[in-house]
């Protein structure tokens, strides 16, 4: 479980510590699961966009898209198998990814 993790460091640094979790992971059994932000791919609320500046300026990172949170994961070979999304809204998620098959 990767909590509020990724949005602080930028694809290069998330792919190494994500490739790393990879690498130990049984195919067929196990998954990955990432809470943090999941913002929509258009019409992004002003709370969240101000945020994703924050983490441009001060780590050099984001506050990813769906899409982006896809191709994040596609570079380190897993698929996204369901994202959970908290009630009441907002754009904090749980993230459910397995190795690609």
């Amino acid at each position: 479980m990767f909590r509020a993790i990724c949005h602080d460091w930028p694809d290069a640094d998330c792919i190494k510590f994500l490739g790393n979790t990879v690498k130990a992971m049984k195919k067929g059994y196990s998954r990955i699961l990432i809470n943090d932000q999941v913002l929509p791919n258009t019409g992004v609320d002003l709370h969240p966009a101000v945020l994703d500046l924050a983490m441009m300026t001060w780590f050099h990172a984001m506050e990813r898209t769906e899409k982006q949170w896809k191709t994040l994961l596609d570079a380190v070979g897993v698929d996204i198998v369901k994202i959970w999304r908290f009630e009441g809204g907002g754009t904090e998620a749980v993230i459910e990814a397995k190795m690609r098959e």
